[in-house]
Order: C-alpha cells, then structure tokens, then sequence
C-alpha cells in the first residue's frame, strides 16, 4: 500500500500508512527487518516533507534494529537518508560524510545506481559550498555512472550542476545542456509508461480492498482507540523531543554569550587597572619631578660652596705656614685647629650634599616619562644585555669587584608586547642589587676569615661551622620561564639574604637596606610600578643565603 501511495506521489497518505502499520499489535512481533525498513520508510517519509527531527528520530530506530542484524541494503539506505537531512541543515559535512558511508555500502553489494546518486548528492553539497571543483569532479563521476545505466534523473542532474559549475567554458556548458534535454525527454517517456502502470495499481488495489474491506472494518474499529492514544502520545514525545532540543541549543548559546561577557569584563577590569596604574605613577612622576628641580637648586649651592670652603681653609693654612716662617713667635695653633674643623664639617657637608644629590637624581629617573609604547620585545635578549651591561659597569667602578653570573633562558620564548625600555630598566636595577648583595657578603666573608687568621692557632677549618666561614663563591643568575600564561623572569643571587622583618618594606620608596650613602631607595619602587603597569607582579622570595625576584608578566 505504501509503494502504491509512493506512485502517487501522496506523502501524507504514505506517511499514514506507514505510522499505522508501526502502530498496529502485530508491529512488535514482525521480523527485525521488516520493522527496521518499516522505521527507515517513515524517516524517509518525514525527511521528505521537511522535518528533520521526525526523520532522525526514525532513522535511528531503524539503525539501532539493523545493527543488530546488519542488512547492508538497509543500511545503505539510512545512511543516505541521514545525509540528506543533514543537508537539509545546511551541515553540508555532515551530509557528505553519510553519502561517502552509502558508496561504501553501495560498492560491497555493487548497487551502481545509489553509487550514482550519492555522487550527484555530493556534488550538488559542494556546489551549494561554492567549491567548483569539488562540484565538478562528483558530478562527472555520478554522470559517467548515470549514463551506463541509463538513469535519466541522475544524468539530468549532474548535467544541471556540470552546466553550472562549467560556464566559463561555453562549448561544456552547451554538451552538458543538451544531456538535460535528452535526459529530460526520456524522462517524460518514462512517466508516462508508470502513470500507466499506476492506474494497473490502483485498479487491483480497489479489488483488493473490496475484498478485504469488511475483514478490516472489525479489526480497524477495535483499533482506532488504541491508534488514537498511540498518534497522540507520538505527537507529544516528537514535540517534547523538539522542544528539548531548541532548549539546549538555547542554554548552549546562553552559555557562550555569558562567557564572552564575563571575558569582556576581565578584559575591562585589567585595562581599567592599568590605566590607574599609568595615571598614578604619571601623576607621581610630575609631583616627583618638580620637587626634585625645586630642590637641586639649593642644593647646588651647598655642595659647590661646601667645595669652595675647603678651597678655603687650605689658603687659610698656607697663609698660616707662612707667617709662621716670617715670625717664628706667633703662636697660631688655635686658628689651625679651627680652620681644620671647618674643613671637616665642609667635607661632611660635601658627602651629604652629594648624596642627597644622588637621591635628587634617582627622583628625577622615578620621574622620567618613558615612550609608552608596548613593542614585541624578546625578553631573553634584553636579559642578556642587561646582565652584561650591569657586570661590566660595575666592574668598571670597581677592580676588586669579582662576581660569577649565568643565564638559564628558556628557548624559544614567545615575544612579550611590552615597553622595552621600562622592563629593561627593571632587570637593570634587579641584576645591579643582586651583584652588590654578593659583593657585600664577599666582603663580610674576607673579613671574617682576616679576624680568623689574626686570632691565630687555628685553621678556618677548625673554626666551628657559620654562615660566614663557608668557603663562598658570590653568582648571580637570570632566568626566564614560559608558565601557563605568563612570562616570568626570576633574578637570583646567594648574597646574605633579605631578613623577613623588611621584606614588606623593600618596595616603599626611600627604603633601602644598602650601608648609607650607598642607596637612594626608589630603585624597587620604580622596578615595582613599572611592573604593575605592565599588569604585571614583581615579589621577593629570600632566605638566608639566597634571595629571588621575580617579576610575571602576562604573555598574551
């Protein structure tokens, strides 16, 4: 019945005949096949009048029994079937993926003409996706099948997509549409011969239902309650279905959009934090610099007059020299006692004097603007020419400065957007601090052995262990590390160590715990803001013998 309503092109009377049968008692007790074409009839049916959900939901059944019993035949068919719903989703990958699974299938059973069909299937996804050449070789292979077996809907097809796909070439263009009129006369040759042999259908179908009408008026009269509930319940389990499925995909995109959200707001946060950041330390740097011109200038005056007062008293005590010599009886041993202690106060004068200009100095480097351009910076080649840059000025200052200093940088490092002369800055201060930490304990150290040596009658081995008599080699190292998302550079030395009762204090400016007049105390709160306005953090990690800086900074 349902091949005779196919003829017809009556889908809907198909579709009820089919559902019937699938609801009638005797469903559950037919063969595995015949209940597996039947579902795969009624997801054909469905696919056909454009409900894709309907369609899956049959097609599966039918895939579930046949898995079991694994007819190739039927396979092949709901494989196409699942192709074309996929197409009909416009998941064109998808839908190619089945049509490649029914060649397969086709080809075990050599059933050239769903060989064929596929092609054209495949051909007319690709044409939809606007690859032409994908289109074109599909469709040659569906055409070149089609014509050995006389499929005139196939050849037609192909032909209109050939056509299509070829019209930068008019001769192909013209030969593929002269196959579509062929192709399409046979056609109509043929449907008349089945509208022919449909009205033969019908004829004995109306036999067959005369005879068998009575038989199946008291059957179908104890059924119709029991079809009722059973469509109804179908109806309602295929729109739960549905509605289930529009409500994942609701809370699916919910989902997506509210994490967009949440990244914008995180993205939001972070560049808030950095223009905060900028905005202070601009505000700062301005507030620092005019305090630092206001004060140079007087205290230009002090060092230079201080200079000059020396100048002085060194007249003063050769004029002294002299009329000591021209009148050997004065007495002038007062005044030169006095004219020495101006001397010193004008030399402590000048020490202090200079070192508050030295403070004046890092005021104003706290203060200077930087270009404020994020550039890709390889972080491991600044590292390596601050490291070299920090060893050699130092030593330059000093001879008797020794200090061993080594590199562990991760290779292949990606490149940071960051403002160059900045972080450069920040290693430059990190690696500068760590090198005078190891030559201080060198020193200490030196030292401690002299006092050893002096008391005498004992060797430095002898003397019970301290952290001062080890034998000490100072080494500074730099390292740089890729960690999840972030970059880290970690400046190491084995100095004294930071005592934890200051190491809150290390990044407040002024506060310095090098010997005085050594340090100015802004060098880590410069290295500390100019880190957070990377967005970025820099903290310190110290025990007795070693102390860390690490600065992190994002990657991305």
């Amino acid at each position: 019945m349902a091949l005779v309503y196919e003829k017809q092109n009556n889908k809907s009377k198909r579709l009820e005949w089919l559902l019937n049968a699938a609801a009638s008692p005797s469903f559950k007790f037919a063969k595995a096949e015949n209940r597996a074409r039947i579902y795969y009839n009624i997801g054909e049916a469905f696919e056909i009048m454009a409900l894709p959900d309907s369609a899956t939901y049959y097609t599966d059944l039918a895939g579930k029994i046949n898995k079991d019993i694994n007819i190739y035949g039927l396979q092949n068919g709901i494989e196409r079937v699942r192709g074309r719903i996929a197409i009909g989703q416009n998941d064109y990958l998808e839908g190619i993926s089945h049509f490649h699974k029914s060649i397969d299938l086709s080809r075990r059973v050599n059933n050239q003409y769903y060989i064929s069909e596929n092609f054209l299937d495949i051909s007319k996804a690709y044409f939809t996706m606007k690859q032409k050449d994908s289109a074109i070789l599909y469709g040659q292979k569906a055409l070149q099948i089609a014509v050995q077996l006389h499929n005139y809907e196939v050849i037609a097809g192909a032909s209109k997509i050939l056509s299509q796909s070829e019209q930068d070439h008019p001769q192909k263009t013209i030969q593929y549409l002269n196959l579509i009129i062929a192709a399409n006369d046979s056609l109509f040759n043929i449907d008349k011969l089945n509208q022919a042999q449909n009205v033969i259908d019908l004829e004995e179908e109306k036999k067959y239902e005369s005879n068998a009408q009575q038989a199946k008026y008291q059957y179908e009269k104890k059924q119709n309650t029991f079809i009722g509930l059973f469509s109804t319940l179908l109806a309602i389990s295929i729109l739960l279905f549905y509605n289930n499925r529009q409500k994942q995909k609701a809370n699916r995109l919910l989902g997506l959009q509210r994490d967009e959200i949440q990244i914008q707001k995180d993205l939001l946060q972070s560049t808030q934090a950095q223009l905060i950041q900028s905005e202070k330390m601009a505000s700062l740097g301005e507030l620092t610099a005019g305090i630092a011109h206001e004060i140079q200038n007087p205290l230009n005056f002090v060092n230079n007059f201080s200079e000059i007062n020396n100048d002085l008293v060194n007249e003063a005590n050769e004029e002294i020299k002299t009329l000591n010599n021209q009148y050997p009886m004065l007495n002038a041993q007062g005044l030169q006692e006095t004219l020495t202690d101006i001397k010193i106060n004008s030399e402590k004068i000048n020490q202090h004097g200079l070192r508050a200009s030295n403070i004046v100095k890092s005021m104003l480097e706290h203060s200077r603007p930087s270009s404020g351009k994020k550039e890709p910076t390889d972080l491991n080649k600044l590292c390596d020419e601050f490291i070299r840059l920090s060893f050699h000025g130092l030593k330059a200052k000093d001879k008797s400065f020794e200090c061993n200093y080594s590199m562990d940088l991760e290779p292949n490092l990606p490149l940071v957007d960051v403002v160059s002369q900045d972080i450069g800055r920040v290693i430059l201060n990190l690696v500068n601090n760590a090198f005078q930490a190891c030559a201080e304990r060198s020193l200490s150290a030196t030292r401690e052995r002299s006092k050893l040596k002096e008391a005498g009658g004992k060797e430095i081995e002898d003397i019970p262990s301290s952290f001062s008599s080890i034998p000490y080699s100072p080494n500074v190292t730099v390292i740089t590390k890729h960690k999840d998302d972030k970059i880290e550079i970690i400046v190491s030395d084995n100095g004294s160590g930071i005592p934890d009762s200051i190491k809150e204090k290390i990044f407040q400016p002024f506060f310095t715990t090098k010997p005085t007049g050594q340090g100015t105390g802004l060098g880590l709160s410069l290295a500390y803001d100019i880190i957070k306005a990377h967005n970025g953090d820099l903290r310190c990690e110290s025990k007795l013998g070693n102390t860390l800086f690490i600065i992190s900074i994002p990657a991305g």
